[in-house]
């Protein structure tokens, strides 16, 4: 019995501890600005190209699928820069989030929000019906 306690002790003392370090590890990896930017549904989409733009300037960039399926003995691309394979996904998303919002964004940089997009189709729809 008491063999038990001090085991039930020993795995909480380890998990507590494990829990921890995960916890420092993704306070000391900060997100990068166009990342968050991306997310936020009152960014300036002028602003966050930019920061995506500054942020990948001196970076190698991310493979992209169709240029790894180009050759027939392609390997896997190492990479000299850490964070290109830890921000690869989020630089395709970015690239997807950039061509698919671009419509909805006004001149000075600001996306139209949802109402917005619903008031003016719901003003297409009224101008259709009366035609």
């Amino acid at each position: 019995m008491k063999f038990l306690k001090i085991t039930k002790a020993l795995f909480i003392f380890l998990f507590t501890g494990a829990f921890q370090m995960a916890l420092a590890q993704n306070e000391n990896n900060e997100v990068p600005q166009w990342v968050k930017m991306m997310d936020d549904s009152n960014v300036n989409y002028y602003q966050a190209v930019k920061s995506f733009d500054d942020y990948w300037k001196d970076k190698e960039k991310p493979v992209e699928e169709k240029e790894i399926f180009k050759e027939k003995n392609s390997k896997i691309k190492e990479f000299e820069n850490e964070e290109t394979p830890k921000y690869a996904f989020e630089y395709k998303k970015f690239i997807y989030w950039r061509i698919k919002i671009l419509p909805f964004v006004q001149d000075d940089g600001r996306i139209l929000t949802k109402n917005e997009l619903m008031e003016i189709w719901e003003k297409e729809k009224r101008n259709r019906n009366t035609n």
